[in-house]
């Protein structure tokens, strides 16, 4: 389309570079109506993607969040099936079978085995907490309610894992988002209260580390994407030490010492 009659492209560019000989000014190039509207245009659509990518993120992790605090209300169970036996909360070696099984599982479903392991890491030290409360309760005089076989406890809690796990690739936009955490804690608060309750603390407790650690670069805080891997730099060659040897006129030659 060519240049209106009163507006000089050369001029009107910026960046480029000036004429050897250049024209008298004209002035700048006339605005058309839609050149106007396009940044308000361009902003508008920024607010609907963005708001719109939010109100998805905090959907996925509101129902993630749920199935958490499902997960710990069968800590309740637990401790009231193990008091009575006097067996004691603390299963080291039912833990690393627990964690071993979780790790198996993410590799049969393409998962990253390593933070889905570190996840159930909180999750049983959030199950032990509500179980120490239930213990502390019934030894100050609390009759334990009857509680459910072992096996159909243990069968619910893997109920609960697979819905966990069959969400977790979801929540990698969540992760890697800037505002993970304020939208963590809104999350929590929605699903169990304030916090100052056991079970609130627990979710907190067992939701530990959810986030992506942030980064730092030139002074500002980023988040890493996820599954981006450091590139490996190469190794630098080794510098061989140099010997001084006198040389003429009484100047010092620099040689290379053997490496």
């Amino acid at each position: 389309m060519p240049a209106a009659p009163d507006c000089d492209p050369a001029n009107a560019r910026a960046g480029r570079k000036r004429r050897e000989f250049p024209l008298p000014p004209r002035g700048p190039c006339p605005m058309t109506a839609f050149g106007r509207l396009l940044p308000a245009i361009a902003g508008t659509l920024w607010l609907l993607v963005s708001g719109t990518a939010l109100a998805g993120n905090d959907a996925v992790l509101q129902r993630w969040v749920g199935w958490v605090a499902e997960r710990n209300a069968i800590a309740h169970d637990v401790a009231a099936s193990k008091y009575p036996a006097a067996r004691p909360i603390e299963d080291l070696q039912r833990e690393a079978e627990v964690l071993d099984d979780k790790r198996r599982r993410a590799l049969r479903m393409g998962l990253d085995p390593e933070p889905v392991v570190a996840a159930y890491r909180q999750f049983i030290e959030a199950n032990k907490l509500l179980q120490y409360v239930d213990v502390q309760r019934y030894r100050l005089g609390t009759t334990p309610p009857p509680a459910p076989p072992l096996e159909d406890i243990r069968r619910r809690i893997d109920g609960v894992d697979q819905a966990l796990l069959g969400q977790w690739s979801a929540l990698d936009a969540v992760r890697a988002d800037p505002h993970c955490e304020p939208m963590l804690a809104q999350a929590i608060a929605q699903v169990g209260g304030a916090g100052t309750t056991a079970p609130g603390i627990a979710l907190v407790r067992a939701l530990v580390g959810f986030c992506a650690p942030p980064r730092w670069f030139n002074g500002r805080r980023s988040v890493a994407a996820a599954g981006r891997t450091r590139r490996p730099t190469r190794p630098r060659p080794a510098v061989c030490p140099t010997t001084r040897t006198p040389g003429p006129a009484g100047r010092p030659r620099h040689s290379p010492a053997p490496c």
